[in-house]
């Protein structure tokens, strides 16, 4: 690939990078009042020629005609070398000619910057950025603030100068220091004021079902449970759940099932379900996972985080879906609406009733397995008080259920599972 193409490849990554923050509101302003441009031209003026540009972003006030913030961002896609302190120096010109007073600049890089050119790109108030082309970047949502670490002078000199060597696929540099996210760069060159919470970026650590399900233990335990678990009484005496408010009265926009936010910590459960539910009762145990197992998220990064229904969840484009947070949370409602113990105990008094000796339920199509499992499942969800879909999954993750009768990847259910109240 020629230069020219390796420049237009990098260019193209930028410019739908930035293009995606703008459409989905997350840039400094919002994305109606601002415009996104590959290769436009700027009128100089010191010469009053044209000055072409990789990536620009014109930001407008409301009404006007003319933009009252221009961003330009420089992309250096070398292939052979960092880029040098040359490059800097004749960035910064270039924005002077083209309107100091209202234009910021970026420079991103694939292979880094040659040593001294950090140092002038802090004088000249110019913010540089390594970024791995081949890998998305995780962003992740920070609430921003002045409490938000900032790498040292060693740690963001080194991470920029070798981000090929590192586990990290964006640096950005700035005066204010090193970053290893995209949000808090741009807070720092000042194009950010804001971060909008969307819950699809989120970096959520994984967890083990057998850690879920041990956390559900100590958390919850069985003393609230006859087998199905009484929410008020372990929502009062429970001293880390005592304080929690719960609202199942409000109406919640059209497809969001609930929402949680913290300090203090509150839930609200759309009135649109019947608090006599199962569905309700796995929002609410779905809602409580968040709290249990993604609490410093939320607070750290989300104020609000709202769970939708079936129809938004099976689309993976909507800006609130992160698959592995609503899973751990599932999987947490689960392990606490039907613990292990209770689940097992049960089973064992129905394996001995029937003679079943291989630990396990079977169920397929034929008629003889079907009237012979689908009534005690039946029994054990209303005893438990879960719909058949959530017993049956939680059975299949237990190893005690291997059901022949349905092809959809239990993944899938566990994304979609409050919704389900067969």
């Amino acid at each position: 690939m020629n230069t020219k193409k390796q420049g237009d490849k990098l260019e193209t990554f930028v410019f739908n990078l930035f293009s995606e923050l703008l459409r989905k509101e997350e840039f400094f302003v919002s994305g109606k009042n601002s415009n996104i441009y590959i290769q436009k031209e700027y009128e100089s003026t010191l010469t009053g020629l044209p000055i072409r540009v990789d990536v620009s972003i014109e930001t407008f006030i409301p009404g006007a005609t003319t933009y009252s913030q221009l961003t330009i961002i420089e992309c250096k896609n070398y292939t052979t070398k960092k880029v040098p302190v040359d490059d800097v120096r004749e960035f910064r010109t270039i924005l002077n000619e083209i309107g100091e007073a209202n234009t910021k600049g970026i420079m991103i890089s694939k292979l880094g910057f040659q040593k001294g050119s950090l140092a002038i790109a802090k004088k000249l108030k110019l913010g540089l950025a390594t970024v791995n082309q081949e890998a998305p970047i995780n962003w992740i949502n920070y609430r921003l603030s002045n409490q938000t670490k900032i790498l040292n002078k060693v740690e963001s000199e080194k991470l920029l100068f070798e981000l090929k060597n590192s586990t990290y696929n964006f640096i950005g540099v700035s005066d204010q220091g090193g970053r290893i996210k995209l949000p808090l760069f741009l807070k720092d060159i000042d194009l950010i004021d804001r971060w909008e919470n969307v819950a699809k970026y989120l970096d959520v650590p994984f967890i083990t079902n057998e850690k879920i399900d041990k956390i559900a233990q100590e958390k919850v335990g069985l003393k609230f449970h006859s087998p199905a678990l009484n929410f008020e009484e372990f929502l009062s005496n429970t001293k880390e759940t005592k304080n929690i408010k719960i609202n199942s009265s409000i109406e919640l926009p059209d497809k969001v099932l609930a929402s949680i936010q913290m300090n203090p910590t509150k839930i609200n459960i759309s009135n649109a379900l019947d608090s006599e539910s199962s569905i309700w009762r796995f929002t609410l145990a779905h809602e409580l996972g968040h709290y249990f197992l993604h609490r410093e998220l939320i607070e750290n990064y989300i104020q609000n985080h709202q769970d939708e229904s079936e129809q938004s969840w099976s689309n993976t484009n909507q800006l609130s879906f992160n698959p592995r947070l609503e899973t751990q949370a599932n999987m947490f409602a689960a392990a606490i609406l039907m613990p292990k113990e209770l689940v097992e105990h049960k089973l064992k008094q129905f394996f001995k009733e029937k003679s079943i000796h291989k630990g396990f339920l079977y169920l397929d199509y034929q008629p003889v397995n079907k009237h012979f499992i689908v009534p005690f499942l039946r029994e054990l969800s209303s005893d438990f008080k879960v719909s058949l879909t959530a017993l049956k999954i939680r059975l299949i993750n237990l190893g005690y259920l291997k059901d022949e009768t349905s092809n959809t990847r239990i993944s899938d259910v566990l994304k979609r599972m409050p919704m389900d109240n067969t």
